[in-house]
């Protein structure tokens, strides 16, 4: 009915539907590449790696969640009966991405000062 009263609310929809997919496939490609990059930050961590290399995971895993948040943001307007999951997904995705950045940061600055306490402490030996 709303396609002869408003001409073009069909294309409107087909459009949208479209780029909502669009969106999901971007999304699922980005899921693709977080597992993995959460499996190499499992095993850094029981091989015991450099606080470095946990650090580069961490922050690939940082910017794939935030691409993963604007993609959520655009699902608000392409899916809007679903748009309070998908805000609800990307302030998740915001909060992994803050979460991952802190602790690179961490696990720098850790890397960063563990030479000058070794030295510092050598020259009290």
């Amino acid at each position: 009915m709303d396609a002869v009263r408003l001409p073009g609310t069909a294309a409107a929809e087909a459009a949208r539907r479209e780029r909502a997919t669009g969106l999901h496939a971007r999304l699922s490609v980005l899921s693709k590449q977080i597992t993995p990059a959460y499996n190499e930050w499992s095993r850094l961590n029981n091989v015991g790696a450099r606080p470095e290399a946990w650090a580069e995971v961490l922050t690939q895993l940082a910017v794939l969640h935030e691409e993963s948040a604007a993609l959520y943001e655009e699902l608000t307007g392409a899916e809007p009966e679903l748009a309070d999951e998908h805000r609800d997904s990307a302030e998740q995705a915001r909060r992994n991405s803050a979460s991952n950045r802190e602790h690179a940061e961490l696990l720098v600055a850790t890397a960063e000062a563990a030479p000058a306490n070794t030295s510092s402490s050598e020259g009290t030996r």
